[in-house]
């Protein structure tokens, strides 16, 4: 199984590109890793939603909160991920404190200092995701999570 990416043009936002299978490449340490998902993929979930957060405390609580609601309705089993990219406020307190009270969702926090840039959080990220189908959206969910089945569906059809 190779890796897809896909590009919605029309949506353009954050909401942007999915990744489908396997070998997304790893850079730590300044040396290139290559990194087989499919040793790790669960296949009782059908999606992973990966958010970077740098800084994002004023607004994540709110956002987190209306993802998770979105997920337990979502008609398969999901994994929400929340990347904190090094932030210097309380993102990963007020993550961590929403995540804790997730109920059929899987919830996780992943973080690490200092802050890497917004490309190395997502691709942290998807190499965590434990679904077929990855997507992130950025913090200010600035497209609407209704736009999800648009995206998902052609991936995984």
């Amino acid at each position: 199984m190779r890796i897809r990416l896909h590009r919605n043009r029309a949506l353009c936002a954050s909401l942007c590109y999915i990744a489908q299978g396997a070998g997304l490449e790893s850079f730590q340490s300044g040396a290139k890793k290559r990194v087989e998902r499919d040793s790790h993929l669960d296949m009782s979930l059908a999606l992973s939603i990966i958010m970077p957060a740098y800084n994002e405390a004023a607004r994540l609580g709110k956002t987190l909160q209306s993802i998770l609601v979105y997920l337990n309705d979502y008609d398969a089993a999901a994994e929400l991920i929340v990347v904190d990219d090094g932030s210097r406020d309380d993102t990963a307190k007020i993550a961590e404190s929403i995540l804790a009270r997730s109920d059929r969702v899987a919830a996780r926090l992943i973080r690490y200092e200092p802050n890497r840039g917004k490309g190395y959080a997502v691709r942290t990220g998807l190499l965590a995701a434990q679904a077929p189908i990855a997507l992130f959206t950025d913090a200010d969910l600035s497209t609407p999570l209704s736009e999800i089945p648009k995206i998902v569906a052609p991936i995984a059809s």
